[in-house]
C-alpha cells in the first residue's frame, strides 16, 4: 500500500508540473513550438507545435491572446507574416468532408480581424510592395496573390513543382524555391526565369537586397541576380531556423546553438544554448539578444509530455533571470488517507497534498 501511495503522489505531481513552462503555459500535450514572430510592436507570436493555433505575449511575457484553431482534420496554421503596416496575416487550413478548406486571415496590430477569405493556400507567405500578399496554394503546388484589402487577384499552378519557400526581390520579382529548382515570376504571375540547379529549402531576403539560401545544414549568399557571393558548409548540424536584422544573421542549429554572421555571411560569434530537457526549434532577434522557442519535456516514461515555451538569451548565452525552468521543490501530505472497497475496485482518497513549485 505504501508503494501505491508513492505512485499516486508521483502521478499527481507529474500532472501538475508538465503544465508549467516558461512564459507560455501548456496548450496541448506532446508539442513543441513550430515557429515564432517578434512583431514591431514588441509582442511575441508563438505558433503551436501541432499547428492548432497561436499565442501572443506582451513584451513582459504576459499573455495577450491565445487562439486555438479547431479544424475538421489536421493541417492547421501553416505560416504567419507581419506586413509593412504592422498588420498580421496567417494561413490555416484543413479538411471538411474530404474537401480542402483554407483561409487567409488579416488582423491589425491590435489583433482585430480586418478581413478573411477562402483560399487554396497551405504554405509560405511573402509580401509585395503594394501590400498585396503571395502565398503557396493547393498544397504548395501553386501561387496565389491577394490584395491588401482581401481580394483574390490571381492563381498560377506550378505543378509538378512543390513549393518550399517564397521570397520577393526588389522590383516585386517573386522567387519561388521548389523541389525542381528556383523559379522567378513577375507581379502579374508570369514566369520570367528558371534556375533548375538551385534547389534550396529556404529563401531569406537580407536588408541589403541580397539573398540567403539554405539547404539542410548549408548556407549560400547570393546577389539579387543570384551570383554566389559566399557559402558556409555545415558539419551535419541541421538548421532549425534563421532570423535577420539590420546588420546580422542568426542561425539556430540542432546542436543546440546560435551561429551569428554579418550580412556578408562572415562569422561573428556563437551562442551556446542550455536548458533543462529543452529542444530549441525557432528564434528571432530581441533587442540586443535573442528569443528562442521550443519544447520542454516533463514527467517520465508513460507520463512524459512536451510543452512549448519561449526563452530569452543574451548575446553571450545568458538567460533572463525573470524566467527559470519549473522545478518541483517538495511534496507533502497532511490529511487522512482513505481507502474504499467498491466491489473489488479500491478507491484511494488523498486530501491535503501540498506541492511547492518554483518558476
Amino acid at each position: 500500500m505504501k508503494n501505491l501511495f508513492s505512485s499516486l503522489l508521483f502521478l499527481l505531481a507529474s500532472n501538475f508540473v508538465f503544465g508549467q513552462i516558461e512564459w507560455v503555459g501548456n496548450h496541448d500535450f506532446s508539442e513543441e513550438a513550430q515557429g515564432m514572430l517578434k512583431t514591431s510592436s514588441g509582442q511575441y507570436v508563438l505558433l503551436h507545435g501541432n499547428a492548432s493555433g497561436l499565442t501572443v505575449f506582451n513584451s513582459d511575457g504576459s499573455l495577450f491572446l491565445n487562439d486555438t484553431i479547431i479544424l475538421y482534420s489536421g493541417y492547421g496554421l501553416s505560416d504567419i507574416l507581419e506586413t509593412n503596416d504592422s498588420s498580421i496575416i496567417y494561413v490555416l487550413g484543413g479538411l471538411e468532408c474530404d474537401v480542402n478548406i483554407h483561409f487567409i486571415n488579416k488582423y491589425d496590430k491590435y489583433w482585430n480581424l480586418v478581413w478573411w477569405g477562402y483560399s487554396a493556400g497551405a504554405g509560405p507567405i511573402a509580401q509585395l510592395s503594394d501590400q498585396s500578399t503571395i502565398i503557396g496554394g493547393v498544397w504548395n503546388y501553386s501561387l496565389e496573390r491577394w490584395s491588401a484589402d482581401g481580394n483574390s487577384l490571381w492563381e498560377v499552378s506550378l505543378y509538378p513543382n512543390l513549393i518550399k519557400d517564397i521570397a520577393v526581390a526588389n522590383g516585386d520579382n517573386i522567387l519561388v524555391a521548389t523541389d525542381n529548382g528556383l523559379l522567378e515570376y513577375n507581379a502579374a504571375g508570369v514566369i520570367t526565369d528558371s534556375l533548375p540547379n538551385l534547389q534550396v529549402d529556404r529563401l531569406t531576403k537580407l536588408p541589403n537586397g541580397n539573398f540567403l539560401a539554405q539547404t539542410a545544414d548549408n548556407l549560400f549568399l547570393f546577389s539579387p541576380d543570384f551570383n554566389q557571393l559566399n557559402m558556409v558548409f555545415g558539419q551535419g548540424d541541421s538548421i532549425m531556423d534563421i532570423a535577420v536584422k539590420a546588420n546580422e544573421i542568426a542561425v539556430l542549429t540542432a546542436a543546440p546553438k546560435i551561429l551569428r554572421y554579418d550580412l556578408g555571411l562572415n562569422p561573428i560569434g556563437t551562442v551556446a544554448l542550455t536548458g533543462h530537457n529543452q529542444t530549441f526549434t525557432c528564434l528571432d532577434f530581441d533587442g540586443n539578444g535573442f528569443v528562442v522557442g521550443g519544447g520542454e519535456q516533463y514527467g517520465k516514461d508513460s507520463h512524459q509530455n512536451t510543452s512549448d515555451f519561449i526563452k530569452q538569451y543574451g548575446l553571450d548565452g545568458s538567460t533572463s533571470n525573470t524566467n527559470m525552468d519549473v522545478d518541483l521543490t517538495s511534496i507533502s501530505q497532511s490529511g487522512q488517507i482513505g481507502v474504499t472497497d467498491n466491489f473489488g475496485i479500491y478507491l484511494v482518497e488523498i486530501p491535503n497534498i501540498d506541492l511547492l513549485v518554483t518558476n
